[in-house]
């Protein structure tokens, strides 16, 4: 945990660095964290008997928390306070989210914004909630679909998480997909999933951060 902490502080340090990287830096703690991959890493490392993928689903949420997401955002809080005076400058994005049309999914991402962190690895951070030491959630594969559902679902999550805890923002990381791409799609996805975002964003009223 300490040698986790450490490594991460000093490349957080060093990006601040770079020009502009005050304001547009963003800490994203794993990729898909319910996809395949990040479930058989976790579960196979962890111990944990593969059972039906609603129950690993759940069994994987204190090994991401207690040992990854929780020093690392201790590890982004103090390079912050040493870089800019301020330990929430640094933005921290908790790990996307996969499939996040599907309600399993939905679920799943309601009990790890709203698990309670230990803190054995950052002490400072027992007894919070994940959703009150992430500023950012991030979805994947949204409003790709040729339905409308999309909507309906960012409305509930936008309702639901931003604003409670320390929530602010939720960014799409992913939306076009390399099967799309090799389709000759990739175009007009973009253009269909830009519209569709920025529809939205503007009917909410969000500003540009």
């Amino acid at each position: 945990g300490a040698t986790w902490k450490r490594e991460l502080a000093d490349r957080a340090r060093r990006v601040t660095g770079l020009p502009g990287a005050a304001d547009r830096i963003y800490w994203q703690f794993g990729n898909e964290l319910n996809g395949p991959r990040f479930l058989d890493n976790l579960a196979q490392w962890g111990g944990i008997s593969r059972m039906s993928g609603e129950e690993t689903m759940r069994q994987i949420i204190p090994l991401y928390v207690e040992y990854f997401l929780a020093p690392g955002v201790e590890a982004i809080r103090s390079a912050s306070q040493s870089v800019h005076g301020d330990p929430g400058r640094i933005h921290v994005m908790l790990g996307s989210l996969a499939n996040a049309r599907h309600p399993r999914s939905q679920r799943w991402f309601d009990q790890l914004l709203d698990y309670t962190v230990k803190g054995d690895y950052a002490k400072s951070l027992a007894g919070r909630k994940v959703h009150e030491i992430v500023d950012t959630l991030s979805i994947h594969y949204l409003v790709s679909a040729p339905d409308d559902a999309w909507s309906e679902i960012l409305d509930n999550l936008n309702q639901k998480w931003v604003g409670r805890g320390s929530v602010r923002r939720i960014w799409s990381t992913e939306e076009l997909g390399v099967k799309r791409a090799q389709a000759g799609q990739g175009a007009s996805t973009a253009l269909r999933v830009s519209s569709r975002y920025l529809d939205w964003w503007l009917r909410h009223g969000w500003p540009a951060d």
